[in-house]
């Protein structure tokens, strides 16, 4: 038989090493085997380990500055991407704002806080918010919806509320009064996917008496959904693409060996590149699928061809050893599949090269290791297994008995001889296609939308467009204000900036509203002004704006205001709302925010820097054109390197290029005549598609070089070609084909997209490869005649020096048991404890955030117990800005009767009536609540069930660990607390820590009181020192001066004192 090789094509040494190689395998098969085999196996352990990452932080390199920039913003303010649910009752039905919608929104939030992973303290919604109103008796701060019976005057009460505070309409509640919204953050965003469906179960399963509708969308939400799309595509896209490409196996020469053992390779191939992520901490993104399905259609390729080979040469020496046929048929088709698998690593790779998103340079390193390890076990596991098989012919090529029999053979030699009547009309025809093509591509744009993951029918879809649609939008644009001062940003020129900063982005189209401290300040100094219009203004004093946030934040906890202005108030945020979802969009309302900022903020007074989801996307959609054309570039350098070092020869190597050209060509006329952006999956269509769509060509030169060695007539060298590898040629196309376009049945609209232009490309390279390719062999070789007869020496002279120029460019680019008795007994001395009839004391407060900011205030506090309850005042010293502030508060012994409060601001010189407080309020700014503030840690028995579980020490002192669980669900929403831990000294009856957790059972305070003494013979703790744990902010309380049963004036507790202060 007539020899497969050239001596041009490789050094002899290689051929003979390869040689060696095969046949060590064939005689060793059972070693080589078991070498596999626990290679496969110890990847697949390791697979086991990985993990999902869906987020949209994903596609940004861990340490790009704006990724750093907004993680710092995400841990200054406590930001983080939530679940966003919208309740819409129909305008016929009356509107959200009736009793049954608002039942349904206050049972959906209680129910809310029991699901895992849910943050019960911070949910926003109309349950949480409070209104912020003035009046004749002066400034309201309540719930916009409190606790107890929701009847018509609760709804009138809302209604009013909402249409006279601009902070929360459009945000909270609709324009038109239809729909309200529950913005819910997570604990855990890595378990959004767990959480959404528990949402969602939960939104479906509640009675809608009016007709409601429900939605969920929001941030988390899409990442949740996103990671079951993931599990959803993996379960369909792999067992389909197995199925189809082993019945395209089968078909191609009806062995069962020819369709299991490849699809054995494509098995252990995927195994492996998966282990090897899992060992490198690379996770599965969701394009990590679609790089499964295209292994599977790689990986039996190259079988594909050494099985053709191998029945052939079974046909033709039908009574050779099976071990000297299998090494004939791999030393026959070891360069042709050698380069292609160096080729198609090159496309691969030149993701990991140019790409700057980590899924997509993930996908483009695993891929190539993938393509490497589907092209070693085609030389290891393919010959040694086959070794092991008895000897068996294949029925479809024995029946053929000649070259051209099959259907498939006599179709590819009709083409041939069609092509090459007419070489130069193919190519006419061809050139007119691609200019044609170029001006359809010249329409292909750059563009993304998240929340296009999903297809349009969608409940998640759906949601994000209603919510788009009714409310201020699910996009957040976020912009910080940085000063470098204390107290900085409540300047009123530098609110001023702000103010017309909201101004300007409100304007803009697809812009649903903004929120920021300007709008509170405004809304608070309209307030104290008895609600009049004209009050809607930032005040001149800054010692006003000080106190009215302080006047706010005695109200409310003390981190209610931490996502919009930082502890020191030297950094505030300004949340805008997008309705837009397209890239294209948000980039237009980016530039003009940033032209705005750049002409306001120009003089240093304060620094504004866009951030938030908005502008992350923004960044890294940039990097798509620009990264997706490097790639190309770098792809088509790279199989042209590889394909003239192997060939040794620039005319082959450019050749080769060609049926490349016309197929990326025709996919870039198809995105722009169907409207397909150029995203973050489409963008990698390019490299794949070069590096995949080149095998067919490699394959058709590396025959018509074998053909130029044995005929002379050009003619017959061509249809030598077709002859020779056309049905290969056509199977391995079929094969990788169809392993694209089952990623088009994948559930996620960009991968599918991305399998249409891939399967485009495959389906494009391999006609033009039958029809370009051949016409242009044929006419170049009959020049080729006519040409000097240096001209191949020159080529093979330049081609080293191409391979080395081409080199270095692409190398510089890149409990213990207890008595419940004791325990009952032991927290009624708690609760009996002598508290003395007066108090008077000086309260050093620091107040420290998260970031470990201290906010420090002085105050002198008394109290008095009088026949009906209690009085107590509170004077402020300082700082500067709050001096003089001082606040009233009568508690009466009736339960029923609700506390008079009043407060004082010194830069109104009034006295202001403020509402009362609940028991689980959060006392001025502090971490404490007004019911600790009452029970100076003592309790109230009727809150709790106690039981005795341990007895140790705190502060060296021994204690009584007493652990009591609230009586009632309504207690517990009273107190904020479900349970809580209490360390006693019996001897004080003092509490000397306690530990509280919230409703959904986390952990959320510790108390700790220390330096207990007996001060004029009542017990008192000298400091007490606050930990919130889920938010990070403490309270440290210094007590000095501490005087009990002294005679305090009742002229102490009047409006006139705290006019005239202390």
């Amino acid at each position: 038989m007539p020899s497969h090789n050239t001596p041009s094509q490789a050094p002899a040494f290689v051929d003979r090493a390869i040689e060696r190689w095969l046949r060590f395998v064939v005689s060793q098969r059972y070693l080589v085997l078991a070498v596999v085999a626990l290679s496969i196996g110890t990847a697949a352990y390791l697979a086991g380990g990985l993990k999902k990452d869906t987020t949209a932080n994903a596609y940004i390199e861990p340490d790009n500055p704006a990724l750093l920039y907004r993680e710092r913003v995400i841990d200054a303010f406590g930001l983080k991407e939530p679940l966003v649910i919208a309740v819409r009752t129909p305008i016929d039905a009356g509107g959200v704002l009736n009793a049954d919608s608002l039942r349904l929104v206050r049972d959906l939030v209680e129910r809310l806080e029991s699901v895992p992973n849910v943050d019960v303290d911070r949910i926003t919604s109309l349950v949480s918010q409070s209104s912020i109103a003035g009046g004749e008796e002066g400034i309201e701060i309540e719930r916009l919806l409190p606790a107890g019976e929701i009847n018509v005057a609760t709804v009138e009460k809302l209604r009013a509320a909402i249409n006279d505070s601009p902070l929360y309409d459009g945000t909270l509640v609709s324009h038109d009064r239809t729909a309200t919204i529950i913005v819910a953050e997570l604990l855990d965003e890595t378990r959004a996917a767990e959480t959404y469906r528990a949402v969602l179960d939960l939104t479906q399963s509640m009675a809608r008496p009016r007709g409601e509708e429900v939605f969920v969308a929001g941030a988390g939400a899409i990442t949740g959904y996103f990671s079951t799309y993931i599990d959803r595509d993996a379960g369909r896209l792999v067992p389909f693409t197995a199925i189809a490409v082993t019945l395209i196996l089968f078909c191609a020469f009806l062995t069962i060996r020819s369709s299991a053992l490849p699809m054995v390779i494509a098995v252990a191939t995927i195994v492996s590149t998966l282990g090897v992520m899992a060992a490198s901490h690379v996770p599965f993104y969701a394009i990590t699928n679609g790089m499964i399905v295209v292994l599977i259609g790689i990986s039996v390729a190259e079988p594909m061809h050494v099985f053709g080979e191998y029945y052939t040469l079974q046909r033709e020496r039908p009574f050779a050893e099976n071990h000297d046929v299998i090494v004939d048929a791999l030393r026959n088709v070891w360069r042709p599949i050698a380069l292609t698998a160096v080729t198609t690593v090159a496309g691969f790779f030149s993701l990991w090269v140019t790409s700057t998103m980590p899924p997509i340079r993930y996908f483009g390193l695993f891929g190539a290791f993938g393509v490497l390890v589907a092209w070693l076990l085609t030389v290891s596991f393919l010959p040694a297994f086959m070794a092991v098989l008895p000897k068996r012919p294949s029925r479809l090529i024995e029946r053929s008995a000649g070259a051209a029999s099959d259907p498939m053979s006599r179709a590819m030699m009709a083409l041939g001889a069609r092509v090459i009547r007419a070489p130069r009309m193919v190519l006419l025809l061809s050139a007119i296609l691609c200019i044609a093509a170029l001006f359809e591509a010249a329409n292909v744009k750059v563009d993304h939308a998240r929340i296009e993951n999903f297809n349009e029918s969608e409940a998640i879809h759906i949601a994000d467009r209603e919510i788009n649609r009714t409310l201020a939008g699910t996009n957040q644009l976020d912009i910080v204000i940085e000063t470098d001062h204390e107290d900085g940003v409540l300047a009123p020129e530098v609110l001023r900036r702000i103010e017309a900063l909201e101004k300007h982005l409100r304007s803009l189209p697809e812009v649903g509203g903004s929120i920021s401290i300007v709008d509170y300040v405004k809304q608070l100094n309209r307030a104290v002004d008895g609600g009049a219009a004209l009050s809607w203004k930032i005040p001149e004093d800054p010692a006003l704006i000080a106190q009215l946030l302080f006047v706010y934040q005695a109200s409310v906890p003390p981190t209610e205001l931490q996502s919009l202005v930082d502890s020191s108030r030297s950094t505030a945020l300004v949340r805008t709302y997008l309705r837009a979802d397209r890239w294209s969009e948000q980039q237009a309302i980016v530039h003009a925010a940033q032209k705005f900022i750049d002409r306001e903020f120009a003089d240093g007074t304060a620094k504004a820097t866009l951030t938030g989801r908005v502008m992350l996307d923004y960044e890294w959609v940039q990097s798509v054109a620009s990264g997706h054309a490097w790639s190309v570039i770098a792809s088509t350098l790279a199989v042209l390197l590889m394909c003239v070092a192997i060939f040794r020869s620039i005319r082959d190597g450019l050749l080769c290029l060609a049926p490349l050209v016309v197929s990326v060509l025709f996919v870039y006329a198809a995105m722009g005549i169907g409207d397909i952006w150029l995203g973050v999956a489409t963008s990698m269509f390019a490299s794949v598609a070069i590096g995949l769509g080149i095998d067919f060509a490699i394959h058709m030169i590396s025959r018509a070089r074998k053909a130029k060695a044995r005929f002379a007539d050009v003619d017959a060298q061509v249809m030598y070609v077709y002859q020779s590898t056309g049905r290969a040629v056509l199977f391995n196309a079929v094969a990788v084909g169809i392993g694209f376009s089952i990623v088009t049945l994948s559930a996620a609209p960009p991968i599918r997209m991305f399998g249409v232009l891939v399967s485009i490309a495959i389906v494009g390279a391999f006609v033009a490869a039958l029809t370009v390719l051949p016409a242009l062999l044929k006419l170049v070789s009959e020049r080729s005649r006519r040409d000097l007869p240096h001209a191949s020496a020159l080529s093979q002279r330049l081609a080293p020096l191409l391979v080395i120029a081409v080199g270095i460019w692409m190398a510089s680019g890149q409990t213990a048991n207890a008595e419940d008795g004791d325990a009952d007994k032991i927290m009624a001395v708690v609760a009996a404890r002598e508290e003395g009839e007066s108090v008077d004391r000086v309260a050093h407060i620091q107040l420290i955030d998260r970031h470990g900011v201290v906010r420090e205030q002085v105050a002198r506090a008394v109290r008095k117990n009088v026949a009906d309850g209690r009085r107590m005042a509170i004077f402020y010293q300082s700082p500067a800005n709050v001096r003089g502030t001082a606040f009233l508060v009568f508690d009466y012994q009736d339960t029923a009767h609700d506390s008079d409060q009043w407060l004082y601001l010194p830069a109104l010189r009034k006295v202001r009536r403020v509402p009362a407080a609940d028991r689980g309020d959060y006392f001025l700014g502090t971490d404490l609540t007004y019911d600790e503030i009452r029970n100076d840690s003592r309790v109230t028995l009727e809150d709790w069930r106690f039981r005795l579980i341990d007895r140790s020490e705190a502060d060296g002192t021994a204690c009584a660990v007493i652990e009591g669980t609230a009586s009632s669900e309504a207690v517990a929403t009273q107190l904020g607390y479900s349970r809580a831990n209490w360390w006693i000294d019996e001897k004080s009856g003092m509490a000397l820590r306690i530990e509280y957790w919230d409703r959904a059972g986390q952990l959320l305070k510790t108390v700790e009181n220390r330096d207990v003494r007996q001060v004029n013979g009542i017990w008192s703790a000298m400091r007490i020192e606050v930990a919130n744990h889920k938010t990070g902010h403490r309270t440290r309380i210094d007590f000095r001066d501490v005087r009990f049963n002294q005679k305090l004036a009742d002229t102490l507790f009047t409006q006139q004192q705290m006019e005239r202060g202390l």
